[in-house]
C-alpha cells in the first residue's frame, strides 16, 4: 500500500510512504531482471514515479527543459526553426518525448509553469459551485503551448551548439543563458496559450447567447409524436 501527499500548491512539498521496504531493498530482488523481466520493468516504473513525484518543482522545471534541450539538439535539428509556430514547436517536441514519457509525465512537468486547478482556498467553493462539468484547456494543448515555448526559447542556442560541432569545435553550454532563454520561452508559451483561450472564451460567450436566444424557439405543441397509431399501447388497445 502506498499513501501519496502533494503540498506543492501550499509549500510543503511532497510525501510518499510505501507500508513496506521489501520493494526497495531485498534479497527477494535478485533475479527479478532475468526470471520476471515484465515485473522488473513494473518496478522500475515505480521507482521512478516515487522519484518524480518527490522531485521539488525546481527539479522538474530543469527535467523538462532538459527533455527539450536533448530533442533540439537530437538527430533532426532541422526540425525546429523560427518559422514555425510556438504550437507546431510544441507539437514537434512533444511527439519526441511522447517516445519515451507518456502524456501524463509530460502534464506532471509542464504543471510547474502552468497549474490549472484553482488554489485551495477557491477550490472548495468552486467545485460547491459547480452544477455540472467545468470547461478547462486540454493538457495536450497545456503542455503543447509551454513546451513550444521552452523549445523556442532554446532555439538558438541550440543552432549555436550545432554550429560549433559542424566546425569541430568544442560546445560549451551557458547554463545562465538557457535558463534565460527557458524561462523567456515559458512567458512566450503561457501567452500564446492566454490567447487561445480567450479566443475559446469569446467562441463559448456567443454560444451560450446562441442557446439563451433560442430557449423556446420551438413551440411543444406544433412537435409530432408518434404516427398515425401513435395513440396505442404496445397491445394495440386505444390508449386514453
Amino acid at each position: 500500500m502506498i499513501s501519496a501527499y502533494d503540498g506543492d500548491s501550499v509549500g510543503l512539498g511532497r510525501v510518499v510512504v510505501d507500508s513496506t521496504w521489501h520493494h526497495w531493498f531485498s534479497m527477494n530482488l535478485v533475479g527479478f531482471r532475468d526470471e520476471a523481466p515484465s515485473l522488473y520493468r513494473g518496478m522500475q516504473n515505480y521507482y521512478r514515479n516515487v522519484a518524480l513525484w518527490l522531485a521539488t518543482p525546481e527539479q522538474r522545471a530543469s527535467m523538462l527543459i532538459a527533455a527539450t534541450w536533448g530533442v533540439l539538439v537530437g538527430k533532426h535539428p532541422g526540425a525546429f526553426s523560427h518559422a514555425l509556430s510556438i504550437w507546431e514547436i510544441g507539437e514537434r517536441v512533444i511527439d519526441v518525448i511522447g517516445r519515451t514519457a507518456p502524456q501524463c509525465i509530460v502534464s506532471e512537468l509542464v504543471g510547474v509553469f502552468a497549474r490549472l486547478e484553482p488554489e485551495p482556498e477557491r477550490r472548495d467553493a468552486a467545485s460547491s459551485r459547480a452544477s455540472g462539468p467545468r470547461l478547462m484547456p486540454e493538457a495536450a494543448m497545456v503542455n503543447q503551448a509551454i513546451v513550444g515555448g521552452i523549445a523556442s526559447g532554446l532555439l538558438d542556442s541550440a543552432h549555436h551548439h550545432f554550429a560549433e560541432r559542424a566546425y569541430g569545435r568544442d560546445s560549451v553550454l551557458d547554463e545562465e543563458a538557457l535558463r534565460r532563454g527557458a524561462l523567456k520561452g515559458v512567458v512566450a508559451g503561457t501567452r500564446a496559450l492566454t490567447e487561445a483561450v480567450n479566443e475559446s472564451a469569446a467562441e463559448l460567450v456567443e454560444l451560450a447567447t446562441r442557446l439563451r436566444d433560442h430557449q423556446g424557439g420551438v413551440r411543444v405543441r406544433e412537435i409530432p409524436i408518434g404516427g398515425e397509431h401513435g395513440n396505442q399501447d404496445s397491445d394495440g388497445a386505444e390508449g386514453p
